[in-house]
C-alpha cells in the first residue's frame, strides 16, 4: 500500500513537472532528481542491515521518500517498533497528500498559462494563490 502510494505521488510530481518542462534537456535533469532519492536509498542498504536500530536507519526509513524501501529492509532485518511502523505510514500519507495537493495549485494555474515557460517565483506565486 505504501510503495503504491508513492509511486503515485512520484507519478503527480512527475506530471506536474511535464506540464512545467519545455525540452527534453530539461526534463531529463528534472527526472535525475527524482530518481536520486532512490539511488541513496539503495546506497544504505548495507548500513540499514548492519544496524537496523541505529539512529541513521531509524530517521531514514521515516522519511516518506526512504520509508518503502528502507522499512522493508528494517522490518526483515529485525523486530521494529509498532509505533514506528505506524509513524512510518502516517508520514507517507500524509506526503502523499500534500504532494496531491502541491501539485493540484501547481498545475490549476500553470494549465492556464499554456505555450509559457514558467520561473521558480511564478511557481511559488501559483502556490500561495
Amino acid at each position: 500500500m505504501m510503495t503504491l502510494m508513492i509511486t503515485v505521488m512520484t507519478m503527480v510530481m512527475i506530471l506536474t513537472m511535464i506540464t512545467m518542462m519545455i525540452t527534453i534537456t530539461m526534463m531529463t535533469m528534472m527526472m535525475m532528481t527524482w530518481t536520486m532519492p532512490i539511488i541513496m536509498t539503495m546506497m544504505f542498504i548495507g548500513n540499514i542491515i548492519s544496524e537496523p536500530n541505529g539512529t541513521l536507519a531509524v530517521v531514514l526509513s521515516l522519511i516518506p521518500l526512504f520509508s518503502p524501501i528502507l522499512m522493508t529492509v528494517r522490518v526483515a532485518a529485525t523486530d521494529v517498533p509498532a509505533w514506528q511502523q505506524l509513524l512510518c505510514v502516517v508520514l507517507s500519507t500524509g506526503a502523499f497528500f500534500g504532494a496531491v495537493w502541491l501539485a493540484s495549485r501547481i498545475y490549476r494555474i500553470g494549465i492556464l498559462s499554456y505555450g509559457r515557460k514558467p520561473s521558480f517565483k511564478e511557481v511559488a506565486k501559483w502556490i500561495r494563490m
